[in-house]
C-alpha cells in the first residue's frame, strides 16, 4: 500500500497592478517502504555431537536483499521457536549481535542508499546455542526474518 501525504497552500501575492498572482507551495512526505527477500537453508540438522557442544553446524549463510526507499537502514527482526535455543549470534559486515534464544532484532545500516531497482544485500552467519532439551534430527529452518525501515 502506498501512502502519500500532500500539503498545499495558495498565497495571493500583490503585484501593484490589476493583475493578481498566486504562489502555490507543495510539500510531499513519502512513507518509508521496505521489501526483503530472504534466502536461508531449508533445514537445521541437529546431531548428537551438536548437542554435546550445544552448537549445530550451519554451513550456509543467510542472504537478505532489501529494496527500500529509506536512506538509514533497517531493523531486522528474527523470531525463533521457544524451547529450542539458549541464544543466537548474528555476524555480518557491520553486525555482531548476540540475541536471546527466542530471537530479537539488530540494526543493519547500509553504506549506500538502495532503491527498488538496486537492492542492498547482507550475508549473515547465524550461530545457534542449543538448549539441552532440543531433540536431534532435521528441523525446518527455525528463523522467521522480517524488517522495518529505520526512521533515522
Amino acid at each position: 500500500m502506498r501512502r502519500i501525504l500532500l500539503c498545499c497552500s495558495l498565497l495571493p501575492v500583490a503585484t501593484g497592478s490589476a493583475e493578481v498572482q498566486s504562489l502555490l507551495q507543495v510539500r510531499a512526505a513519502v512513507a518509508p517502504r521496505t521489501d526483503i527477500e530472504v534466502q536461508a537453508p531449508a533445514l537445521l540438522r541437529v546431531v548428537a555431537a551438536d548437542l554435546e557442544r550445544s552448537m549445530p553446524q550451519v554451513s550456509q549463510p543467510v542472504h537478505i536483499r532489501a529494496y527500500s526507499n529509506t536512506p538509514h537502514g533497517l531493523e531486522v527482526n528474527l523470531q525463533a521457536p521457544q524451547g529450542m535455543f539458549a541464544g543466537l549470534r548474528i555476524q555480518a559486515p557491520g553486525v555482531n549481535a548476540q540475541l536471546p534464544g527466542d530471537g530479537g532484532a539488530f540494526v543493519w545500516r547500509w553504506s549506500r542508499h538502495p532503491g527498488f531497482k538496486q537492492p542492498a544485500t547482507l550475508e549473515m552467519t547465524v550461530t545457534f546455542s542449543l538448549l539441552p532439551s532440543t531433540p536431534p534430527g532435521n528441523h525446518s529452518w527455525p528463523l522467521r526474518i522480517s524488517a522495518q525501515a529505520l526512521a533515522q
